[in-house]
């Protein structure tokens, strides 16, 4: 045999071997590319599923806080309209024919737990305060100073100061049971 037949020879052999790689190499690259895009499409569906999830959860959240946001405005509001209810009534009762009675009432309530003191009335309600004072035959004093109230009055007995005002007595003493009725009135 001739060099060059030997050399044609193990040329196809070689090009018989590379061919034969060629194609393990685009089997395997084949078989990658199908492992691949089958590890792709899993992943994408579970993704997909997890987004879904994501999304049903955001709108149940959002949902929930639309609710809660809704129901804290439905209180704020109730509770605006609580408080007017109830500054209307304080209003009412100062302005009220019968606000010496009332105050009245008050001094001989205080009059039970104490002998003597000095009685702070609200600014403008001097004459008032006084009169309640006498009607209720208590040994109180009235001072030439005004508290910062509205109506009733602040008494002064020794260390001890008591609040009798209206505002204070309406909303630290009633307000509670009132609100209530009032909740239960207004808003069934």
């Amino acid at each position: 045999m001739a060099l060059k037949d030997i050399l044609d020879q193990i040329k196809k052999a070689a090009e018989a071997e590379i061919a034969k790689l060629n194609e393990e190499r685009d089997a395997a690259i084949a078989q990658i590319t199908a492992s691949y895009e089958e590890k792709r499409k899993t992943r994408k569906i579970e993704m997909d599923g997890k987004i879904a999830d994501n999304c049903v959860k955001a709108k149940n959240r959002a949902a929930v806080f639309a609710k809660m946001e809704t129901r804290n405005n439905m209180l704020r509001k109730k509770r605006d309209i609580l408080e007017a209810v109830s500054t209307d009534t304080i209003e009412a009762l100062v302005s009220s024919d019968q606000y010496v009675s009332i105050v009245t009432a008050l001094v001989k309530k205080a009059a039970k737990e104490f002998n003597e003191g000095t009685v702070f009335s609200p600014k403008g309600k001097e004459n008032e305060t006084k009169k309640a004072i006498e009607a209720a035959g208590a040994s109180f004093s009235l001072s030439n100073e005004s508290a910062p109230i509205k109506g009733g009055f602040l008494l002064s007995s020794g260390k001890v100061e008591v609040d009798f005002s209206i505002e204070s007595l309406l909303t630290k003493e009633l307000w509670g049971e009132l609100e209530m009725q009032l909740n239960q009135l207004l808003f069934p």
